[in-house]
This record gives structure tokens, sequence and C-alpha cells, in this order.
């Protein structure tokens, strides 16, 4: 992972949806809906809800789970 990244409501992206060991289930393009922000244990976990255009669905997804489409 490149950093820290924080995608904005709007934000037009590729979400991947990976097996446990890493290996993608998964993938298609989304709208951010909604951002959240987790304290787990002293750390800040950002997640977001994503309007899935594939499956025309909502879906949360962490971080390392999306990449930002340049329009």
């Amino acid at each position: 992972m490149q950093g820290k990244r924080v995608f904005e409501v709007g934000s037009f992206i590729k979400w991947l949806e990976p097996y446990a060991d890493g290996i993608v289930k998964d993938a298609g393009t989304g709208i951010v809906l909604k951002v959240f922000s987790h304290d787990f244990y002293g750390r800040k976990i950002m997640t977001y809800e994503v309007y899935r255009t594939k499956y025309n669905d909502k879906m949360r997804f962490e971080e390392y789970e999306l990449e930002e489409i340049d329009d």
C-alpha cells in the first residue's frame, strides 16, 4: 500500500474483493457513498460504503481494497 489514502464521497473507484489469502475473487467499479472512521485499539481505520455498478448494490470496503480511477 502506498501511504494513507482517503477517498471522498463521490469518488469514482475500482473495488477489489479478495479471498483471505489475498487472491482477488471479484472486482469492479463504483462510487463512494459514505466514509466511516473506526478506532481499533488506538489505530484509525477507514472504511467506505461503495455503490457497486456491477451488482447495483452497496458494500463496505477497507482502504486497501479500493483504488481511485482518474477521470
